[in-house]
């Protein structure tokens, strides 16, 4: 996810104590969490570098992970505050070809290119929806805080691995049981 941003959305997103790291939790959840949902696994294997380039964000504002799977696939995300030609593309690549998610806008799956009707907020009361079924329903919602312990991981093994200039693995970061 590659955006470009002088000043923060929020007054507290500039404030590392408050946000944890705007571009790495701000941005990073979502791009992780998706990806991961994606590719249906977890990471076992975490390095990231970050850049601090614009004082006003009081920390990296530049942040590329690189992630090996439990499955086996590698996987990397780009986060950036800096860019102007900004963008929230996932591209995955597998053994029998390529899928470009661009925006909401559309899918490349191979040479065909499909046109999504999505709008980005679209997505918001379809997930209240399901979270309320889910509670009628009894049972976990998709996106539990369970399942959510695969991305806040990755996000802490990143920024563990900022601070160190290593890759680290769940030896250096226990999963979190429940």
């Amino acid at each position: 996810r590659l955006g470009y941003s002088k000043s923060a959305p929020v007054s507290w997103a500039n404030k590392p104590e408050v946000a944890g790291g705007w571009v790495l939790y701000g941005f990073g959840s979502h791009e992780v969490d998706i990806s991961l949902w994606h590719l249906e696994s977890s990471a076992e294997k975490v390095y990231a570098m970050g850049a601090k380039n614009n004082p006003y964000w009081n920390d990296y504002d530049e942040v590329s992970i690189h992630m090996k799977l439990t499955n086996g696939s590698i996987l990397t995300v780009q986060l950036s505050l800096n860019c102007q030609q900004s963008c929230w593309d996932s591209i995955i690549i597998g053994t029998e070809g390529s899928i470009n998610v661009r925006e909401a806008k559309e899918i490349t799956l191979g040479k065909d290119v499909i046109p999504t009707p999505l709008k980005p907020w679209d997505g918001i009361p379809s997930a209240l929806k399901e979270f309320a079924s889910s509670i009628l329903e009894g049972r976990e919602p998709e996106a539990s805080g369970r399942d959510v312990l695969k991305t806040m991981w990755a996000l802490e093994a990143a920024k563990l691995s900022i601070r160190s200039g290593r890759v680290v693995t769940k030896k250096d970061l226990p999963y979190p049981a429940l």
